[in-house]
């Protein structure tokens, strides 16, 4: 829960601004990302106030290929107005393309610090404008376990380095159970999970330090560091005494449903290796389960003690590709369309008594005093509200100039 209001309150401004100001305005603001599951549900339960004070409609299209599917669109010109970046890198490249929105114009930046520390307004920034925000972010390099089952089992769940945890590892499979559940299946993301194990060896190793050489690109991958953190990870998975079902079940069960012999009866395995989020997962499929009772976790025990206390943290990080327009001469920004288009009333409806007036290719609806055939012409308000139609060349009985911020169209 605690999440899920954090996210609304750091999203919401976001999806404001990518609707235009407030009120009731219609029209939609799409957003793209990797949320599936749990994560998408939160989501659309965090949004759905922001729809109903607004009418916007939030459309959130989800896909694992996110990289690919966002370079492409951005490239034909067609991005959404949202979209949750894959990485601090992909960031960094699209706003020195001028793709993504200063937020400097967008959010209060006094209050943005007052919610943030400077950190996460840096990892969001690109040569000193902010360009990005983390709404959410997840604990990486957790181990799950079954509390009873565990303890029923004689293993330890306070290992207190990798050593100790190979011992209960070794231990459990000498029992005739394979203590690990792993699955790396995400579509087309595959193999992110994999990539997990090898940051955290990696970080339990060697070190912040030498951890911020290596994703610089200033560590080569054929370095002897590397090569000892594949060989630390391939001591489990490519010891099928320890891994449930083996290199099969690995490479093809989706990292969602991994977790799954843990909980089964008899337990199949002890052990599985995710980040907090995994917790929506767990009780999604087994919503018996009570969190500290009947699953809990450890964090990712050190290889080398000087490293105890490094941890890996994920963000899911969100930058914004378009802004409402300002009113040009014969038309108004549509800030759902992301152009001008000029303003013109299809037909009035004599039924519901209201007016169907097409801005772009987007029908607004409006109840006037009295109905007026066409041809019509439109005052629009600030913020972009359709203040008033009338017949050409009939002027209002008590005629004014438009007020501050209004136009004819």
């Amino acid at each position: 829960m605690k999440k899920l209001i954090v996210t609304a309150v750091l999203l919401a401004p976001l999806l404001a601004l990518a609707a235009g100001k407030a009120e009731r305005l219609g029209g939609k603001v799409t957003v793209l990302g990797v949320w599936g599951g749990t994560e998408l549900d939160t989501f659309n339960a965090m949004v759905k106030p922001f729809q109903e004070r607004t009418g916007v409609q939030v459309e959130f299209e989800a896909t694992r290929d996110l990289d690919a599917v966002l370079t492409t669109r951005v490239a034909a010109g067609n991005p959404p107005d949202l979209a949750v970046l894959p990485s601090p890198g992909k960031m960094a490249d699209l706003a020195r393309q001028g793709k993504l929105v200063d937020l400097a114009g967008v959010l209060d930046l006094g209050a943005m610090k007052k919610s943030y520390a400077q950190g996460w307004l840096d990892l969001g920034s690109v040569d000193g404008k902010l360009v990005g925000i983390f709404p959410k972010a997840d604990l990486k390099g957790l181990i799950w376990y079954d509390p009873k089952v565990v303890k029923a089992a004689g293993l330890s769940a306070s290992p207190r380095s990798f050593a100790d945890l190979m011992a209960e590892a070794n231990a459990a499979a000498a029992k005739g159970v394979t203590p690990f559940a792993i699955g790396i299946e995400s579509g087309a993301a595959s193999g992110w999970v994999g990539t997990d194990w090898i940051e955290n060896i990696f970080l339990k190793t060697y070190g912040p330090a030498k951890y911020k050489q290596w994703y610089e690109g200033k560590l080569a991958w054929t370095s002897p560091e590397l090569k000892s953190v594949f060989q630390t990870w391939g001591q489990i998975v490519g010891n099928p005494k320890l891994c449930f079902g083996g290199s099969q079940y690995i490479l093809s069960t989706n990292f969602g449903t991994a977790f799954t012999p843990l909980f089964e009866t008899p337990p199949k395995a002890y052990f599985h290796f995710q980040a907090t989020f995994i917790q929506g997962f767990i009780t999604k499929q087994f919503p018996a389960l009570k969190a500290g009772e009947d699953f809990s976790f450890f964090a990712f025990p050190p290889i080398k003690p000087e490293y105890t206390k490094s941890a890996e943290i994920s963000g899911d990080l969100v930058g914004m590709f378009r802004l409402p327009q300002r009113p040009q001469q014969g038309g108004r920004a549509d800030p759902h369309l992301g152009g001008v288009h000029r303003v013109r009333c299809v037909r009035h409806d004599a039924e519901q008594d209201e007016h169907r007036v097409l801005v772009g290719d987007r029908e607004l609806r409006l109840q006037p005093r009295r109905p007026r055939p066409d041809p019509v012409r439109a005052r629009i308000g600030p913020g972009g509200r359709l203040r008033q139609v009338e017949r050409r060349g009939v002027r209002p009985r008590s005629p004014r100039r438009p007020a501050g911020g209004e136009r004819w169209s």
